[in-house]
């Protein structure tokens, strides 16, 4: 089995991501002082957000065909309301995809604090 972005580790089938999606909520759990865990101000203790997914709790669908991507393209050079020079130009397009929680049981939120990391 390949090692995903941000692995850090796994023990039998479970694996250890890290993910820079998930911050830290400063200040959010019990006194620190008292317990020694890790504070921004000093106050209470940092919270750490865990996030354990089980396989097939989340179902991906990318539609495709001819009408699942719709590419826009604005040239430069074409005068238009808010450029009257026609200086800027853009590429984008819209796309079609789903995504649908299939099984909530087999997923979890954990919020811990730490004493060192």
């Amino acid at each position: 089995m390949s090692q995903l972005p941000y692995e850090i580790g796994k023990v039998e089938d479970v694996r250890y991501c890290l993910s820079p999606v998930l911050d830290s909520f400063a200040d959010a759990g019990g006194t620190a002082s008292t317990n020694g865990t890790i504070s921004t101000a000093g106050t209470s203790a940092d919270v750490y957000p865990i996030v354990i997914v089980g396989k097939e709790a989340y179902g991906l669908i990318p539609l495709k065909g001819a009408g699942a991507i719709t590419p826009m393209v604005l040239n430069p050079n074409t005068p238009r309301g808010g450029d009257q020079l026609g200086q800027r130009g853009s590429v984008g397009w819209k796309a079609y995809y789903v995504a649908k929680v299939l099984n909530e049981g087999w997923q979890a939120r954990i919020e811990t604090a730490a004493s060192a990391l």
